[in-house]
């Protein structure tokens, strides 16, 4: 829990304040919950990783910053990434979402989305028949689905988020007083670009959001691996004495 402290005994009502809407936050966001997920995760891959955002939503409408734990097995950094914002030139984060979600945050792509994944943890297990893919930190068993959905399971959509530094630049042409052209390079996206796909339909292609030109996420590990973006998890370190 975040507690503030006054350095003077002026700023004790202030402080207060802030203690209160913080307290508020920790409760009504259940941040316990969530950062208990996040050890979870950092015992059994080895790594733990959060995403941080802005609901409009949040708050009935007044909106608020938010917090969610991500599957590390959803996130693929740059392969020379030390950390989410240090060396890391993109990450790409591959979630799977029920398709109805996803078609309403695009409704002007929804009839080109369709599932490509089942949630399979109700199925026969027994089925080799599909590609599964199982994650270590949920319940969830994923196949790729190569016909439409019967009723078995919920149909799924794999939306890809990918997130970039700023790395390709346009060419600005400006006419001079003496008849003559000036040119400029300028970034495309100073802040970095953000894409994302599902279906095979491109759903979004812009800037990113965020002033700081950072990636919104943050990761953390469980026993550090030097010069490592992943970490060493509980079970690796009992996996020799076996």
């Amino acid at each position: 829990k975040i507690e503030y402290v006054p350095t003077e005994p002026s700023d004790t009502e202030f402080v207060q304040i802030l203690n209160d809407l913080v307290t508020n936050d920790w409760v009504r966001g259940n941040w316990l919950y969530k950062l208990i997920e996040l050890l979870f995760d950092g015992n059994i891959t080895g790594t733990f990783i959060g995403q941080v955002g802005y609901d409009q939503e949040l708050n009935y409408g007044v909106g608020s910053a938010c917090f969610k734990t991500k599957d590390p097995l959803e996130i693929y950094p740059d392969p020379d990434a030390l950390s989410t914002n240090e060396r890391c030139a993109y990450i790409a984060d591959a979630e799977a979402m029920p398709i109805e979600k996803v078609r309403k945050e695009y409704p002007d792509h929804a009839q080109h989305l369709q599932a490509d994944l089942q949630d399979l943890y109700n199925y026969d297990k027994t089925s080799f028949d599909d590609v599964k893919f199982k994650s270590p930190t949920d319940v969830r068993v994923l196949s790729q689905a190569q016909t439409p959905d019967t009723g078995g399971g919920e149909n799924l959509i794999l939306k890809i988020t990918l997130w970039c530094k700023p790395d390709e630049y346009i060419e600005d042409e400006r006419d001079l007083e003496d008849g003559s052209k000036e040119y400029t390079q300028r970034l495309k996206y100073p802040k970095g670009r953000k894409i994302v796909v599902a279906s095979n339909v491109l759903l979004e292609d812009e800037a990113i959001e965020y002033d700081d030109g950072k990636f919104p996420y943050f990761r953390g590990v469980n026993y550090l691996d030097q010069r490592n973006f992943w970490g060493i998890s509980d079970i690796e370190a009992l996996v020799s004495q076996q």
